[in-house]
């Protein structure tokens, strides 16, 4: 008898910590595009969505939030032509938008500068586009 509480306990415990694990990669699953933790704990993920940059803002939780800042400036070096790409990213709907600039292959770091009255929601951060493709 031993024998099988002990198996049922170990299964019950095998299935609460799968629940768990399932838990933890549904919450990390929530972030579109690229990741990017920032210094409050917060979070931003920058997508390429029609040819525009689209960058949104997430929680402690990893949950979609509005966006903090007034409006974002973005630069890259794209592989398909000489020189750079520079372009301006305001508030639409969930997420900073940018106009559709972006062309394949995203192989290319975006240099982006969050812009707010706020310094304290101002900074600038690097953004992998490859990992995209991830």
């Amino acid at each position: 008898m031993k024998i099988f509480t002990r198996l049922g306990l170990m299964l019950a415990l095998a299935v609460g910590l799968q629940a768990q694990s399932s838990d933890a990669e549904a919450l990390e699953s929530q972030v579109v595009g690229v990741e990017m933790a920032r210094g409050d704990g917060t979070f931003l993920g920058l997508a390429v969505e029609g040819g525009a940059l689209a960058l949104r803002f997430y929680d402690e939780d990893k949950q979609l939030v509005d966006p903090s800042v007034a409006r974002a400036t973005a630069w890259w070096n794209p592989r398909n032509k000489p020189g750079r790409e520079r372009v301006v990213l305001n508030v639409s709907g969930d997420a900073l938008r940018s106009p559709s600039k972006v062309r394949p292959p995203l192989v290319f770091f975006v240099m982006l500068t969050l812009l707010d009255d706020n310094p304290k929601s101002a900074g600038s951060f690097r953004f992998n586009l490859a990992e995209l493709d991830k």
